[in-house]
């Protein structure tokens, strides 16, 4: 009995596979509430361009800007939790903790968030005004005629957050894997 205790000490420790089950939940959450803020900010910021490219009334802009972006960042958290826990399986093995995708999955969620910032702003720094070519691609983007009084806000921030889930998905195995490599790395010395 003692030679089979032995054995069980030394295999590998066992998958993690409710970790992977909760970083998923996680994730889905996560999309929901960042859809649902981004989306909020740029209602707040300018509700007549939900107003023309949505046709809600004034009344209905905060509220539905909050379903809206809930249910899309419900679709995106849900897709990103089944790549995102084969992606930590696969490079953990199944074996990391909870604390470890978690941080892993905030690190890809900023690249929605600075995305989203960058979109914005880029756009909203540029002149909306004449023939530029960026002020085409703002109203190509937003749907609405140059200068029609909108911020240009949300025209830039849904592409940028667009662009920064992408660019995430992207980099997420290999911020995942070398997450893990150097974890293991600093538990060997």
């Amino acid at each position: 009995m003692q030679v089979l205790d032995d054995i069980g000490l030394k295999s590998r420790p066992p998958r993690r596979f409710d970790v992977l089950f909760n970083i998923a939940l996680c994730s889905v959450v996560l999309g929901v509430v960042l859809g649902a803020l981004m989306s909020w900010f740029n209602a707040w910021l300018d509700p007549g361009y939900f107003q023309q490219t949505m046709g809600w009334s004034l009344e209905e802009v905060q509220p539905a800007s909050l379903i809206q972006g809930g249910l899309g960042g419900l679709a995106y958290g849900f897709a990103f939790a089944g790549f995102f826990v084969i992606i930590c399986g696969w490079a953990t093995q199944f074996n990391c903790t909870f604390s470890f995708a978690f941080r892993q999955l905030l690190k890809i969620s900023l690249f929605v968030i600075l995305g989203w910032a960058a979109g914005g702003l880029a756009i909203s720094t540029f002149p909306q005004q004449g023939d530029t070519a960026f002020s085409s691609m703002a109203s190509t983007l937003s749907g609405l005629p140059g200068g029609s009084g909108h911020s240009p806000w949300p025209s830039g921030s849904i592409p940028g957050q667009k662009a920064g889930f992408l660019l995430g998905a992207v980099l997420c195995p290999f911020i995942v894997w070398r997450a893990w490599r150097r974890r293991n790395e600093g538990m060997k010395e």
